[in-house]
């Protein structure tokens, strides 16, 4: 039996485009239904966490990784940046 149910978290984050209407595990709980049933393809993950405290003056990064090259790991982060550089609308997406 293949799990294809969405969180109603998740349903509501994407729907609403604001993803502070999901909480960290809910995210990752996602995340890893993708994984299993297939619907998200991967041979690696990497999680970035943050804690910002609680006035959000002081903040902790740490991350979790699975079968990644510390050059991979920053490859994946150039990528991302210039994805949601894009999606700010700072940088043009690319011609397809």
């Amino acid at each position: 039996m293949t799990d294809k149910v969405q969180s109603l978290a998740m349903a509501r984050s994407v729907a609403a485009c604001d993803n502070t209407l999901i909480s960290p595990p809910e995210c990752l709980e996602e995340a890893a239904r993708e994984i299993r049933s297939g619907e998200r393809a991967c041979t690696s993950v990497f999680v970035l966490t943050l804690d910002a405290g609680l006035d959000g003056d002081e903040f902790g990064v740490g991350y979790y990784a699975s079968n990644l090259k510390a050059s991979q790991m920053l490859a994946m982060l150039e990528v991302m940046k210039a994805r949601v550089l894009t999606s700010m609308g700072h940088i043009a997406a690319p011609e397809q």
